[in-house]
């Protein structure tokens, strides 16, 4: 069991950040009962900074949350480069703050070193619970992140989630891949914006089912959009449902 907790003792902000560069490797765990928890309570920000060839890998339930973030309380989990992340289990990112959820691959470079991969054997599970910022997944260049098992977000409350591939090519590498074994749903409420994009080579390639359930859709600047760009694809398996209800 691998655990980092901080939690306000004081009127003071604190940021958490976890960061691997240079070659350097990190595992823990090595059984699938093992837990992997980086977590902040009444805090500010967590980060998870991967570039320069590092690894991390965890075994077992690996849980990332922000109980009631504060200020400037968001999520950043960042993989650059060549890193590489290994998750033989869940990733469970548990984001209970008012603030954004930010889930990036090489999205900070140059165009250099392009091939950024987070490899998930079990569920991807984003939970943003009290009515937070948004939830901002883009996988850029030649990243990849693979999920075995099923992606699942819960976004309650207004703003936007963002599902972007290859957004931010530079005209070098644009294969940036999100492939999912199992079934792709987000559930969102309170209407706002959806964005499903994606570019260049990439692709997006579902197993299962595709399931998006949005409800409250006021009418007030509400907009949802699934765009696919160039010679991206989007991949169904099994069945396409898009619900939308006021």
């Amino acid at each position: 069991v691998f655990i980092v907790y901080l939690t306000r003792t004081a009127t003071v902000n604190v940021d958490l950040i976890l960061d691997l560069n240079d070659n350097s490797s990190l595992t823990t765990g090595t059984q699938s009962d093992d837990t992997t928890y980086i977590g902040l309570d009444d805090l500010r920000t967590i980060f998870v900074d991967m570039d320069d060839n590092s690894s991390f890998t965890t075994s077992g339930q690996t849980r990332i949350q922000s109980i009631d973030g504060g200020a400037n309380g968001d999520i950043n989990l960042a993989i650059d480069g060549d890193a590489i992340w290994t998750i033989n289990g869940d990733l469970l990112v548990d984001d209970d703050s008012d603030d954004g959820l930010f889930f990036r691959l090489n999205q900070n470079l140059d165009g250099t070193s392009n091939d950024a991969l987070v490899s998930i054997t079990g569920d991807l599970l984003i939970d943003k619970s009290n009515n937070g910022d948004e939830t901002d997944i883009r996988i850029d260049r030649d990243a990849d992140l693979n999920v075995t098992g099923n992606f699942l977000v819960n976004h309650v409350g207004g703003n936007y989630v963002y599902v972007y591939l290859n957004e931010n090519q530079d005209g070098g590498d644009t294969d940036g891949q999100f492939t999912i074994g199992g079934n792709f749903t987000i559930n969102k409420t309170d209407g706002d914006n959806l964005y499903i994009y994606a570019n260049g080579e990439s692709d997006l390639d579902i197993g299962g089912d595709f399931e998006i359930n949005s409800s409250n859709m006021d009418g007030n600047n509400d907009h949802h959009e699934i765009q696919m760009d160039g010679n991206s694809t989007l991949d169904v398996d099994g069945n396409f449902t898009y619900i939308l209800t006021r």
